[in-house]
């Protein structure tokens, strides 16, 4: 399960939705979460206030509820979102440029975007497309693909283009019971492949550049909604379906395990950081990952609304997690920082 090498980062990209503007997405400094600058327990850190300026902003259709999908380069230089309505669009944040990409060849109701890097040629990333309910009585197909070319610190903005039609997962054929859909509950990507876990079908995976499904198992990954495949650690990092633990999986057996699991708690922010559940009543519901490289990674949390109503709470934490000599993985909590949403912004989570 070959996959490039990604070089270490210090910065990140957080998709932020705005129930008053639409999906906007805003760079964070994390290179302070991994300082080795000592801080005292005993003086609490103030909650920031999130910036006020985005780094890019996908606005939502002015007459209803319109879900997008969205991924970034690499370098996070290019930003792309796959709406639920068929559009395609790409963001140069070099050039600081918005421009329409190709239209779906059929909606994707709550789409999921996936990016795959291609081997050999840096500036080419291939992408799958899908749909949360692959069988949701919406026309197919339900899967496609696009590829990001240039861009960047490249002469030129980046150019999204269509890829040929992707065929469907050879699926079982079993027939759908009244009321019940296909999900895909879990998915990442591993070099040029991309795995997708459905509910009641099992797990594949779709090799970008052959174009071919393959059947894994009829198994679903033990971990929720975006993953993040670590080649130097052979692992996959991401949070357990249903429980906000922090897990490494190995998905090189079937059906996968999980080789070792980190409670929320354990990571979330201190109350020297911002965070007290006991004195705000706040719960934290979405987490997300984003790996660093180097062995670093940067979650993601999001508050729900604490008690008597008032504003989210969003916090970034720095987490190192590194092989020892007995075959388990030490991991080592840094710095979390907290920062209070504005109240028409619902939730966050790390691209």
């Amino acid at each position: 399960m070959a996959s490039p090498r990604r070089r270490q980062r210090n910065s990140v990209l957080v998709a932020v939705y705005d129930c008053k503007v639409g999906y906007l997405v805003f760079r964070f400094d994390v290179k302070g979460l991994f300082s080795d600058e000592n801080t005292s327990s005993s003086t609490p850190r103030e909650v920031l206030p999130f910036p006020p300026n985005p780094l890019a902003c996908f606005r939502r259709h002015p007459h209803g509820i319109q879900f997008m999908a969205l991924v970034a380069s690499p370098g996070g230089d290019q930003i792309v979102a796959a709406t639920d309505s068929r559009r395609t669009i790409v963001y140069d944040a070099v050039r600081s440029k918005y421009s329409a990409g190709p239209a779906q060849r059929a909606a994707k109701p709550r789409p999921i975007l996936v990016a795959a890097q291609a081997r050999l040629r840096r500036r080419r990333h291939d992408m799958l497309l899908a749909t949360t309910y692959p069988e949701s009585g919406q026309q197919g197909p339900h899967f496609e693909s696009f590829r990001l070319e240039g861009g960047g610190g490249g002469s030129g903005s980046g150019r999204l283009r269509s890829l040929p039609p992707v065929p469907p997962p050879p699926f079982d054929g079993r027939p759908r019971l009244w009321g019940y859909a296909r999900q895909v509950t879990s998915y990442f990507a591993a070099g040029e492949r991309v795995w997708l876990s459905m509910d009641g079908e099992g797990t594949y995976s779709f090799d970008m550049a052959r174009r071919e499904w393959r059947h894994e198992g009829s198994w679903v990954l033990p971990l929720e909604e975006r993953a993040e495949y670590v080649p130097e650690l052979g692992l996959l990092f991401g949070f357990r379906a249903k429980r906000l633990f922090f897990c490494a999986c190995d998905i090189k057996v079937s059906p996968p395990v999980i080789r070792q699991e980190w409670r929320w708690c354990d990571l979330a922010p201190g109350k020297h950081e911002g965070y007290s559940y006991q004195d705000t009543g706040l719960f934290f519901s979405f987490a997300g990952v984003a790996y660093l490289g180097g062995g670093r990674f940067c979650v993601s949390w999001c508050g729900m609304r604490p008690r008597g109503g008032g504003r989210r709470l969003f916090a970034l934490t720095g987490v190192e997690v590194t092989p020892s000599s007995d075959g388990k993985l030490q991991l080592r909590k840094r710095k979390s920082r907290c920062y209070l949403m504005s109240p028409h912004q619902t939730w966050a989570r790390v691209l």
